[in-house]
């Protein structure tokens, strides 16, 4: 396994939101049963249980117990000016509704106008511990369900977007592909005017499995 299929095991974990891009992530962050520990900042543990599509659970399999640093993640939804997108980037053709809101159980209903239609139900499985059932019925095919559990663990422990566990069948990939130098034999052979970049972007592929 090479760093570009790495890179794209890590882009699982930050895909694997349930429904397609339409405002829901807005109508989640909003929901009661967060208040205690909002969606949209420190660290998340984000487990797939199970789901429809295999290549979903065999890439969670191999990163193992991961985390998500939603501080990072929202830097770099905002994008170079700090903007970021607003309710009113959604998607126009798909409507989002809070179906059921209490501190222990949250639904939420995104139909869109193609006939996609996405549910999901997220229940506190513990103190800032839940766990959400998915199922989103495309137009056509079949219905694709998923279920998985989000756990606060506290602030960010750096500047990394993906923490995965060190033990995990990619970190040790990662780690014998890159080295025991860490990447910089690796970086050594870039044009020099992308060097710096190579480095930084190694940096960052170590940081996630410490």
């Amino acid at each position: 396994m090479h760093l570009r299929q790495i890179l794209a095991i890590v882009a699982v974990l930050v895909v694997v939101a349930p429904v397609r891009p339409s405002g829901a992530e807005d109508a989640m962050r909003k929901l009661e049963i967060f208040r205690d520990a909002p969606l949209e900042k420190g660290l998340w543990r984000m487990e797939v249980l199970e789901s429809s599509d295999p290549r979903i659970k065999e890439s969670s399999a191999k990163m193992g117990k991961a985390s998500i640093c939603m501080d990072v993640a929202q830097e770099i939804s905002a994008g170079p000016n700090g903007e970021g997108a607003t309710e009113g980037d959604a998607d126009p053709d798909c409507k989002q509704a809070i179906v059921r809101d209490s501190e222990s159980a949250g639904e939420i209903d995104v139909t869109c106008k193609d006939g996609d239609k996405t549910t999901v139900i997220i229940t506190r499985e513990g103190p800032k511990s839940y766990v959400f059932d998915s199922k989103r019925t495309p137009p056509e095919g079949e219905p694709k369900t998923m279920k998985g559990r989000y756990t606060y663990q506290g602030p960010c422990k750096g500047d990394s977007l993906i923490q995965m566990d060190r033990d995990s069948e990619a970190c040790r990939k990662m780690r014998t592909q890159m080295g025991e130098d860490g990447g910089a034999a690796m970086c050594a052979q870039v044009p020099e005017e992308h060097r710096a970049e190579c480095v930084k972007r190694m940096q960052s592929l170590t940081a996630m499995c410490e």
